[in-house]
């Protein structure tokens, strides 16, 4: 998942490299347009997992800036945490 992490955050350098370097352009505006859907989907992803950054061991307010910046790649760690709390729970019998 490090691996997703990494290419998910150079992807987010270049576009913001292309909106700066470019400005008034096509390319520019499709950056632009691009980070802004991503923004607010992610938005919308902290909302809805919010419960489960709050029960997943840690910061809550670390998970949702990961949730933030990484979106799913982030969920899909924090579920994976969760289903090996839950598994040695069971294992223990409580």
């Amino acid at each position: 998942m490090a691996l997703a992490k990494t290419v998910t955050f150079i992807v987010y350098v270049i576009l913001v490299l292309v909106a700066i370097n470019f400005p008034l352009t096509l390319w520019s505006q499709f950056s632009m347009g691009t980070l802004l859907a991503i923004a607010l989907l992610h938005l919308f992803e902290c909302y809805y997992y919010r419960a489960l950054c709050e029960e997943t061991p840690g910061s809550t307010g670390t998970h949702l800036a990961k949730v933030f910046v990484f979106g799913l790649f982030h969920m899909l760690e924090m579920r994976a945490i969760m289903r090996e709390i839950i598994l040695e729970r069971a294992r223990k019998g409580g």
